[in-house]
Formats: structure tokens, sequence, C-alpha cells
């Protein structure tokens, strides 16, 4: 796989179909989708030529369920991003463990709880014996991400130097302190230092929103799925995204 393969117009074009559902009526798709394949044509270019460069993403807060900052991608990164992922993530898939969960093909949250439930039945031998549970997940994520160790894992399976170019310009991405801020301003003064991208250290965080984010996050936590799977021979295992919870008949066991 090389940049040939994922600024092809047949992906690229793909990849828009993708992104553009749910995303009309938006300013920046809107602006791409009147001349759509002009577009594509001239984002192939800048790929294979190794010009193209983000643009500002948009940046916004949520509450619900849960006040956090949000950082968008212009639509045309959102092609990229998506051109990218339909090719990344079948090289990847087949080293993930089958018990982690979110941004997968048919991995989303029922299924996940649907596993849960099964793992409760076995361990508890259909609630004949007590067992014990330890829920964890990591301290302001994505915010905590090291580039450098996610640039490491990805050159793993990818060998293009040019595709490599492609995702450190999308992991590092120096304009996204610089984005478009939208909706309410106060809340941002409410969001946490720490849980701020505008405050990650310097090569450290990914921004929440975009689907290479998503994907990237299973990359970067697949080291500890295999860890606690394989070297710690973790049988009741389960990770959505960056919360897991181990089930054990043994407290002592969750205690170390």
């Amino acid at each position: 796989m090389n940049i040939d393969d994922i600024a092809s117009f047949r992906n690229l074009l793909n990849a828009y179909y993708e992104c553009r559902r749910g995303k009309r009526n938006q300013e920046s798709a809107d602006r791409f989708e009147l001349n759509y394949e002009s577009e594509i044509l001239k984002l192939q270019r800048e790929l294979l030529n190794q010009t193209w460069q983000p643009l500002r993403p948009f940046c916004f807060v949520i509450t619900d369920p849960k006040i956090r900052e949000i950082h968008a991608a212009d639509f045309r990164d959102r092609v990229v991003h998506h051109a990218l992922c339909r090719l990344l993530i079948p090289v990847f898939e087949p080293g993930f463990i089958d018990d982690s969960y979110a941004c997968r093909t048919g991995k989303g949250t029922h299924k996940c709880l649907y596993r849960l439930k099964s793992f409760i039945r076995k361990v508890t031998r259909n609630y004949t014996r007590p067992a014990y549970y330890l829920q964890g997940d990591i301290l302001s994520f994505f915010n905590s991400i090291n580039h450098d160790i996610l640039l490491n894992l990805l050159t793993e399976k990818v060998k293009s130097p040019d595709l490599i170019s492609i995702l450190e310009r999308i992991i590092t991405l120096e304009s996204i302190y610089n984005p478009i801020k939208r909706g309410q301003l106060s809340l941002f003064d409410k969001i946490p230092r720490h849980k701020s991208l505008f405050y990650a250290p310097h090569n450290q965080g990914l921004p929440i929103g975009n689907l290479t984010s998503q994907f990237f996050a299973n990359v970067y936590l697949n080291k500890l799925d295999q860890y606690i799977k394989y070297h710690l021979r973790i049988r009741y295992y389960i990770r959505y995204v960056d919360d897991f919870i181990i089930l054990e008949n043994d407290p002592e066991v969750l205690e170390n």
C-alpha cells in the first residue's frame, strides 16, 4: 500500500460519498460538493505531489453527556481522512484483539454490552459464584497520545515514506492551535486545562472528533490489549476506546 492507492480517484470518490453522509448543509461540505469531481482531482494532485496540507479545523464545546472540546476537520480534510482509513483499517484490523470495541465495524456499544454480559455469566458460572471487576480508563487519553510513539506504531505496517508523511501532517497538525472557534465561546473557559488540546504539551495530543483520531486510538492502545491478554493472560477483558473492564473471581488478581 502506498500513496497511489490512497490517492486513486476511485478511493477518494468513495471516501467523499462516505464523508458527505449527514454532513450536508454544512458550509465546507456545500463548498466542496458544488464541484466535487474537480475538488477530488485537486486533492489527488496535492496528495501525489506532497503539497496537501490540513486546513484550519473548527473547534466547539459540547456539554452532553459531559463537557468536552471537539476539533473537527474541514470537509476536504475529512475526505482525506476517510480515504486513508478505508485502506489502513483492513491492514491493522487483523492485529487487533476481538474484545476491543468502538470505531470498528460491527463492534459498537451494544455489541460490547452483550459481550460483557456473556463474560459475567461465564466468570460467575451462571451467577452461582461471586466475581469482581476492575474498571479503569486513561486520564485525558486523547490529549496524552505521544506523536512519536503513534508514528512508530504506524510505521510497523506502513512502509511508504510518502504515506507516512501524510499521516505525520495529520497527527502533528500545528494548525490545531489556531482553530476557528464556534458555538458558545464562554464554554471554552470551563474546559479543564488537562482536557484541552490548546494546553497539550508539544508533540502530544490528538483532536477528538476526527475519524483518523478514532482509528489511531485503536492502533495506540492495541499494545495495551496485547499485554493484558497475552502477557498477563487475562481472559475476561474488554476495552471501549480508553475505558476497560477486567473480570476475575479473585479480587487480589485485580488489585495486583
